[in-house]
């Protein structure tokens, strides 16, 4: 009758050793899929300056390389590095400009979010 209770705790104690270990593993993966690193995020800043190049500009406000520094920077400052949200924030940093119209920003979010899609950028 021991040895029945003695094989269940071990069975238990297997099963909760198992889940610790994927848990872990788990929490190691997620960690390690983390923050954007350094490379990532100057190539992003790179080609979000190459896909703003046609977007006005005035005397103090140079959208294109200013968005491309906002937008690395939000990206940079997030939790994991998720490209998928980058044409969202290009067109919201872009929108900020009050002088730009919806002619100028849609063929750039255009641009980054081909980009992104066809595994060009980043």
């Amino acid at each position: 009758m021991a040895s029945k209770y003695s094989m269940i705790v071990l069975a238990l104690s297997a099963c909760c050793l198992m889940a610790a270990v994927s848990a872990s593993a788990i929490g190691k993966k997620v960690a390690a899929e983390g923050r954007c690193n350094t490379r990532v995020v100057n190539n992003l800043e790179d080609t979000i300056k190459l896909c703003t190049r046609n977007v006005p500009a005035q005397q103090f406000a140079e959208p294109s390389w200013q968005c491309a520094r906002t937008v690395s920077g939000w990206l940079a400052e997030d939790d994991e590095c998720d490209l998928s949200v980058v044409p969202d924030y290009l067109e919201d940093c872009l929108w900020g400009y009050g002088f730009l119209r919806e002619r100028s920003i849609r063929p750039a979010v255009k641009c980054i979010k081909n980009a992104i899609e066809s595994e060009i950028c980043c």
